[in-house]
């Protein structure tokens, strides 16, 4: 548990303990600490003032607040309704160009940092039979190298965790849509 907790805050990730619970539709996060007051706290009072007061004896991941911690998160729902050659072109371009990428129950997220082509994104995007959530304020990441619901596929420490760019939309959205 303590390795990840170090990555997430050696990328300065805001984020906050949490315990999820899951049936087979959906699931069910409970926070552990409070998040919204962290929307805009930055990542060197996070780590200096908030992190030490966390506990995370009962937690089964964090959720990591997004924007303070400069992140633009590509969330794939649904992939198993998505055309699979594509699905499997976005992975490929995410392994080739070691993007950190996490696996979901339903899918996958691409870690990036902000950038001014990711502020150009519609929120939505949709793809035949499922679509890619661009506007997460909080997204869920594991606590355990071996968590069954979330991993890491590529890892943030091994991944390059850069600005969102144009040849990144075109070869992960725009292509598809």
């Amino acid at each position: 548990m303590r390795r990840l907790i170090d990555i997430y805050l050696d990328h300065s990730f805001v984020f906050v303990p949490i315990k999820l619970q899951f049936d087979e539709k959906e699931k069910k996060p409970i926070f552990l600490a409070p998040w919204t007051v962290l929307v805009t706290i930055t990542p060197e009072i996070f780590r200096k003032y908030v992190f030490p007061l966390l506990d995370f004896t009962a937690a089964t991941h964090v959720a990591i607040i997004t924007k303070p911690s400069n992140l633009r998160v590509l969330d794939f729902d649904n992939i198993k309704q998505m055309p699979q050659d594509f699905v499997q072109n976005v992975l490929n371009y995410a392994k080739q160009q070691k993007i950190p990428t996490l696996r979901t129950r339903k899918g996958f997220h691409l870690y990036f940092r902000n950038s001014e082509a990711a502020n150009r994104l519609s929120e939505m995007i949709v793809v035949a039979g499922g679509y890619i959530d661009t506007s997460k304020e909080v997204v869920f990441a594991p606590l355990q190298e071996d968590d069954e619901y979330y991993h890491w596929i590529i890892s943030l420490e091994g991944g390059n965790l850069r600005e969102l760019t144009d040849d990144d939309l075109r070869v992960i959205v725009y292509e598809a849509t």
